[in-house]
């Protein structure tokens, strides 16, 4: 038993001597195919750096300059960028005139600011690796690290392996969703027109790339030859890649014989992008607080579309006018003012009066990142009190004695209250129907209102429709506001009788002359209609040219042909409140009684 167990040590010790020498060759192996991929791996990432580094590669010290042979405007549309206006100017004799295009060229937004991140994120990394994969590359070529680390060593360096292969993949995915819209990549040839209007002569050809941190532009003018290509023009972007589309150019070798670019820094893309989401949050944003669907457009001015909106909760309408705020700047009032800046404060005073025969102003919403200004108003759905402001259908004599009696009440309230409206006309009375189906007039548009500090305040500015301006704006002269507001309601009492203006010409100038100069003629008789004497002689005194003659809103108030008009309208008004005081409704007594 002792001799066998003799004679089986040595063998073991054998058999551990060979395992030994066994695991060292194979550490030896394993060392040397480690090296072999450290090799190929250092290798593989130096070309990935190289490669992206030609695709992106660093902004340029002259970034956002353009060569004075080429100008395009570049702007965002929605997520789109889009390259319009571009002109080309090549100087060579064969083009002594500049070439003018439009460029319907589009690359997504989107795409390219992924692909900025990816390559902000990921070429850190790669670089971090490769210098991490060379040292180890040093260490094993020094006999480093020893056989009994060589196992860890290997798995430390396989994940470091499955790293770089995952940052790679990333940085070619983010190269294949980029796919630039250019000569070589048409991705979205079917959904976007990527041609000149007009066509660009057949020798020029324009590229699209991302290069060194920017969106580039590049036009080259050809020339046919039957030489191979040398003049790579210094600093273009597309080189070898790019060149060998132009050799293939109409199955021809052709020389550039010039060269310009134009280029947009990718973060300038990304602060207009940012601007651009800022817009979407802030809509959002309104959509949210308001809680109102935008249902249809009612009118459209020169500087803002009216649009029908729904509330969400209540199914209330109302009326939303979104107005152009750059175009409202770009309009001078005063020395130092602008248009916008009006607005805006005729809109504070709007806001803080509610009346029964004005317009309601619900809210204002305007923020400092939009450049458009909403307002929400009440919905005013009958229209305009006549069809037109210069010739219109004449209203009958209780519809003229009602729909005025309304308008004196509104400007009595405004006047009391130190606003001058100063756009008094037909088209900003509107009619709306009421509880038991009553019909009433309601004064709109306060764009141009203005808060006096006292009664007697003296205005130079003027504002409002020629047609319905009072003389004493028209002389360059100091006036007062209510006389002005007065002139102007007479003028639409006017159109409710006759159906037209006094004053009718062709000419700004003329027009002026006939208001500062002309008399007025009162027929007394529309149609079969006979003129009351009494409503002629209130239109006298409210057309009165000089202005502390005429007709304030309360002497109008006491005249004797309205007087049963604003009876019959106090009357209604209080049938009115007492039926809403019945039936339940007593929340709104206060607002309608105040307004009384």
């Amino acid at each position: 038993m002792s001799s066998s167990l003799t004679q089986a040590t040595p063998m073991r010790l054998q058999e551990q001597e060979g395992d030994e020498e066994l695991s060292a060759w194979q550490k030896r192996e394993t060392r040397y195919y480690l090296l072999k991929d450290v090799h190929s791996v250092v290798d593989y990432a130096a070309q990935e750096l190289e490669r992206i580094d030609f695709i992106w590669g660093r902004i340029r010290s002259d970034r956002g300059a353009a060569s004075p042979a080429i100008k395009a405007d570049i702007r965002i549309e929605g997520h789109l960028v889009v390259f319009t206006k571009v002109e080309l100017k090549l100087t060579k004799a064969q083009r002594n005139a500049p070439i003018n295009s439009t460029l319907q060229q589009y690359c997504v937004l989107n795409q390219i600011l992924e692909f900025h991140g990816i390559v902000q994120s990921q070429v850190g990394r790669l670089a971090a690796l490769k210098e991490f994969l060379h040292v180890q590359r040093q260490d094993l070529l020094n006999d480093q690290p020893k056989n009994d680390h060589v196992e860890v060593y290997v798995d430390i360096v396989q994940r470091t392996f499955q790293s770089l292969g995952r940052i790679c993949q990333e940085l070619r995915n983010a190269a294949n969703v980029l796919r630039l819209p250019s000569r070589r990549r048409f991705p979205y040839c079917s959904h976007v027109d990527h041609g000149f209007k007009p066509a660009l002569p057949s020798e020029v050809i324009v590229d699209f790339s991302i290069h060194r941190g920017e969106l580039l532009v590049e036009a080259f003018s050809l020339m046919p030859t039957q030489k191979a290509i040398t003049n790579i023009p210094e600093g273009c972007a597309s080189r070898k890649e790019f060149i060998g589309c132009v050799c293939a150019f109409r199955g021809q070798k052709v020389e550039i014989v010039e060269y310009a670019r134009v280029s947009m820094p990718i973060p300038q893309l990304e602060e207009m992008l940012v601007h651009l989401d800022e817009q979407i949050a802030w809509l959002v944003h309104v959509r949210d607080n308001v809680k109102a669907t935008f249902m249809e457009q009612l009118g459209k001015g020169a500087y803002g579309i009216v649009f029908k909106v729904e509330c969400n909760e209540t199914k209330e309408a109302f009326a939303a006018k979104c107005v152009d705020k750059k175009a409202l700047k770009r309009i001078r009032v005063g020395r130092f003012g602008n248009a916008l800046q009006s607005v805006k404060k005729e809109l504070n005073i709007w806001k803080r009066f509610k009346h029964r025969h004005i317009v309601v102003l619900r809210e204002v919403i305007d923020t400092d990142d939009s450049d458009e200004l909403y307002m929400i108003s009440e919905l005013v759905e009958g229209g305009p009190v006549l069809d037109d402001d210069i010739k219109c259908t004449p209203l009958n004599a209780e519809l003229t004695k009602t729909y005025f009696t309304h308008l004196i009440e509104g400007i009595d309230f405004l006047h009391e209250n130190k606003i001058i409206h100063r756009d008094i006309k037909p088209g900003n009375l509107l009619l709306k129907t009421v509880d038991d189906n009553e019909v009433i007039l309601k004064i709109a548009d306060f764009g141009v209102s203005h808060e006096m500090e006292h009664d007697n305040e003296d205005m130079r500015q003027t504002a409002g429709t020629a047609i319905f301006m009072a003389p004493e704006m028209l002389t360059g002269e100091s006036f007062q506001g209510k006389p002005v507001d007065i002139w102007a309601c007479g003028i639409t009492l006017y159109m409710f009788v006759y159906g037209q203006p006094p004053f009718i010409a062709q000419s700004m100038t003329v027009l002026y002359g006939k208001i500062q100069s002309d008399p007025i003629e009162y027929p007394t008789q529309v149609g079969d209609r006979v003129v009351e004497s009494e409503l002629i002689d209130l239109m006298q005194h409210l057309l009165e040219k000089d202005p502390k003659q005429r007709f304030t809103s309360q002497q109008i108030r006491v005249c004797p042909l309205p007087l049963f008009s604003w009876a019959f309208t106090l009357l209604n008004r209080v049938i009115f409140l007492v039926r809403r005081r019945i039936h339940g409704h007593g929340e709104n007594f206060k607002y309608l009684l105040s307004s009384a």
